[in-house]
């Protein structure tokens, strides 16, 4: 089992990328904190993972809410006595505006979810990590290496992601905490469906450019591959990848 005896910590959890990613750890023997709004979809995950040789514990918080984010990585030391891992998974889309367009209080929210908790949670986390010579994962996306494939809060948002990860992989190298970033295409979870079916429906030049590449696309992913990603990157076995920003989109962005 690649992740046997890790405490690991799944921000985003009750569907899509962050359910696969607690559900796959839980099978790898971590021991997982599942983190999100939904109480009811983080228990019925947590009893999937029954029988697993690792398992699932749920943890309702609002990752826009500072002290539910320093709740979060206290009870996972507490209750766990470590913390080896943090998945920073969870985040929002915007409505694909431009920056005229953009609603700042649009603007702000997508920021508040997309950086500034992935900000707060390494914050509170990095002291525990260190001590396990432990390891982040940030959940960014290809918009967060190319321009036109979403509005202007969610990419610069993204962008903004992938600057801090590899910040924060140079700084603390020394200590052996890496800090590495998967950086999805389109992949089969709600948020990118309806991502999808809004920039199909919009008028907006920008949303229409970019649903029109997606004739490139080879296929969308599954959110299993993306957690075959991660829990890679969790495990000893990626001793060596700090810094990276991991590409998973069929080759999509090579076109």
């Amino acid at each position: 089992m690649r992740l046997k005896d890790k405490v690991a910590i799944v921000t985003g959890a009750s569907s899509g990328l962050g359910q696969a990613m607690a559900l796959r750890f839980a099978r790898e023997g971590a021991r997982v904190l599942a983190v999100a709004r939904r109480a009811d979809k983080l228990e019925e995950i947590a009893a999937r993972a029954a029988d697993y040789p690792g398992g699932v514990v749920p943890f309702r918080g609002d990752m826009r809410d500072k002290d539910d984010i320093r709740r979060m990585v206290a009870v996972a030391v507490e209750r766990f006595g470590r913390l080896d891992v943090l998945v920073n998974n969870a985040g929002i889309n915007d409505d694909f505006s431009a920056v005229a367009d953009m609603k700042e209080e649009l603007w702000h929210d997508v920021f508040a979810l997309n950086l500034d908790a992935a900000f707060l949670a390494c914050k509170f986390a990095v002291p525990h990590l260190i001590e396990r010579r432990g390891n982040i994962i940030n959940i960014a996306s290809i918009g967060g290496t190319e321009y036109g494939r979403s509005g202007v809060a969610y990419t610069a948002s993204k962008h903004a992601l992938v600057a801090m990860t590899k910040h924060t992989a140079f700084n603390y190298a020394p200590t052996g905490l890496r800090c590495n970033v998967i950086c999805p295409g389109p992949v089969e979870t709600p948020m990118v469906q309806a991502a999808m079916e809004q920039a199909a429906s919009m008028n907006r030049d920008g949303a229409r450019r970019a649903n029109s590449g997606m004739k490139n696309l080879v296929r969308i992913g599954e959110p299993e591959e993306i957690s075959n990603i991660a829990c890679f990157l969790a495990s000893d076995e990626a001793s060596l990848l700090n810094g990276a920003v991991v590409v998973a989109d069929a080759g999509w962005t090579s076109y």
